[in-house]
């Protein structure tokens, strides 16, 4: 009965996990909606305005709250607790991974071009055939894609420190101050070619942002006074969590941090853990707001790759039909149609796909599948 009791404990407080994680996950999600948002339209093409005085531009920090997010889920769902031993094979970990990631990426790639051919009649094979490969460097389109290059990254660093039939912590040492050691030894940007862009894209700040996550997974599983701590309903995690958020996007706007730096990603990526920290106690949900919340985190991966071509379309729309006008209005509802429409090929494109290409290959893991919902 012990055993059992015990057992339903440990099953509440996964679940409870990955939902505060969705939580997080949505309000990145919203932050980076503002951003593009408020960026398109300041595009002489569009409405050539910069709207509240350039503030929204720092929802930019969202992609921080990504990175970090992605950090500890990746360490929590392939180690185990207490040894932080590998809890899947490396073959399960990729294919995991690809299955999640990359079949609804070209689904969105294709549907990019397409649009662009269309309304446009530009189509440029480089920067697709990047995105869907996800090759560095180069430029990508859709541009939101920039990001999947550096989590593929971490996901191969990751796989060969922790998951290899040794640990080779020293790899994911090196790629962490990589970043770190460009500003020691140069006191310039790289302007050299393709080799120099390659280093930059390796050696960029935000490994380090990576890294807060990591750091965060581990010392969650490899203690339980820190897990029964982060586990405890009790704790005022929303007010918490709001707080952090806030102060993040105040130091954001204080520090000007809408540019990729090693200050930033130090300063953003600390805050960032922290608001993890605060949303790991965070209960099922069990008012429409807090659904809410759990559907957009659930949807931020389709949200993410979505809200731009939805932005861009409505923007047109609102410029042929209503002419320059009303900018701010334009916005808003612009926000509000990406969200509810990325929501709706979340639940109807995006899960389904995912879904099925988690079977192909799939071989009996070591542990059930705990990434279901991340």
């Amino acid at each position: 009965m012990t055993q059992v009791a015990s057992a339903r404990g440990a099953t509440e407080r996964d679940s409870r996990e990955i939902i505060g994680v969705q939580y997080l996950r949505g309000v990145a999600a919203l932050l980076v909606v503002f951003d593009h948002s408020a960026t398109i339209i300041a595009l002489p093409e569009y409405f050539n305005g910069v709207l509240y005085n350039g503030m929204l531009n720092y929802g930019s920090m969202g992609v921080d709250l990504f990175f970090v997010i992605s950090g500890f889920i990746i360490t929590i769902v392939s180690l185990q607790a207490r040894s932080t031993a590998p809890r899947v094979s490396l073959y399960e970990y990729a294919r995991r991974r690809i299955a999640r990631i990359i079949p609804f990426l070209w689904v969105c790639v294709a549907v990019y071009a397409s649009v662009r051919l269309l309304g446009r009649g530009k189509f440029e094979w480089g920067p697709y055939l990047n995105a869907v490969f996800l090759l560095p460097p180069g430029e990508v389109r859709p541009n939101v894609v920039w990001t999947l290059r550096h989590e593929a990254l971490f996901y191969i660093v990751f796989a060969l420190s922790f998951l290899g039939t040794r640990r080779r912590l020293w790899i994911l040492g090196l790629w962490v101050f990589s970043p770190l050691m460009l500003l020691l030894f140069l006191n310039h940007p790289l302007r050299c070619g393709y080799w120099c862009s390659l280093s930059q894209f390796a050696f960029s700040p935000v490994n380090l942002e990576f890294a807060f996550g990591v750091m965060a997974g581990v010392c969650y599983l490899k203690y339980d006074r820190i897990r029964n701590l982060l586990s405890t309903q009790s704790l005022p995690w929303a007010s918490v969590l709001a707080c952090i958020v806030i102060t993040q996007y105040l130091a954001a706007v204080f520090f000007r941090l809408s540019e990729r730096s090693v200050l930033s990603a130090l300063l953003l990526g600390a805050l960032s853990t922290l608001a993890l920290a605060a949303a790991l106690p965070a209960p099922a949900p069990r008012s429409s707001i807090s659904r809410i919340g759990k559907t957009l985190g659930d949807a931020s991966y389709a949200i993410y790759l979505v809200h731009n071509l939805v932005l861009l379309i409505w923007y047109s729309l609102w410029i042929k039909l209503l002419g320059k006008s009303h900018p701010y209005a334009a916005q808003i509802t612009g926000v509000i149609i990406a969200v509810i429409l990325a929501t709706i090929v979340h639940r109807y494109v995006e899960r389904p796909l995912v879904k099925a290409a988690q079977q192909i290959g799939r071989h009996k893991a070591l542990v059930p599948d705990a990434e279901s919902a991340v």
